[in-house]
């Protein structure tokens, strides 16, 4: 039976400032700072032997700090778990962004100029999900990604359908979710758990 243990990076000065991130943005506050701590010291619970990340420098940053080089354990970058570009709508407030024209397009393929749809993000995930049934099956592993790959990614374990997986599942910065994939069958234990209360 695999873990996998699922976090979101911490709240950075554009998600305080409801702003389409841009890929290589890692601005934490100090807020998101302290969540930081309290997931590392919480993680000190959990033997990780594997943990991939995002390869965007908030996420990355986010697994350098709480893997470290703990037993000469390394973190395990990839593109698979990007965040969703939202084209040429990266860099502004959600309130510069007139999204008529957009949600007008099919639920699973809509997206902004230059950005990806749901769909696309799922193909990623779908492609990183085969690098984790690939590993041993006792395994524990930790994935840090961002909010919409790591929502789409448990819906998927959960047979949720795109639209099921965004209505219902939330992720807020830097919570700690697990679950247990077991022949093919997934359960979710914990999700969405804030740990720096």
């Amino acid at each position: 039976m695999k873990k996998l243990i699922f976090i979101r990076h911490p709240e950075t000065e554009e998600n305080l400032l409801d702003i389409q991130q841009l890929h290589h943005t890692a601005n934490f506050t100090e807020r998101g700072r302290n969540q930081l701590k309290a997931m590392k010291e919480y993680l000190n619970n959990y033997k990780i032997d594997f943990c991939f990340s995002s390869d965007s420098p908030r996420c990355v940053k986010t697994a350098e700090e709480i893997i470290g080089n703990i037993d000469g354990r390394k973190v395990l970058v990839t593109p698979l778990l990007r965040d969703k570009s939202n084209g040429l709508f990266d860099g502004l407030k959600n309130s510069e962004i007139d999204w008529t024209d957009i949600n007008k397009q099919p639920f699973e393929t809509r997206k902004a100029p230059g950005g990806d749809s749901l769909k696309d993000v799922k193909e990623r995930l779908l492609a990183f999900m085969a690098k984790i049934y690939a590993l041993p099956e006792d395994s524990t592993i930790l994935i840090i990604s961002h909010n919409l790959p790591l929502r789409v990614l448990i819906g998927y374990l959960m047979s949720y359908d795109l639209e099921k997986t965004i209505s219902e599942i939330r992720i807020n910065n830097c919570t700690f979710s697990i679950g247990e994939l077991n022949n093919g069958k997934f359960n979710m234990a914990i999700l969405n758990q804030d740990v720096s209360k």
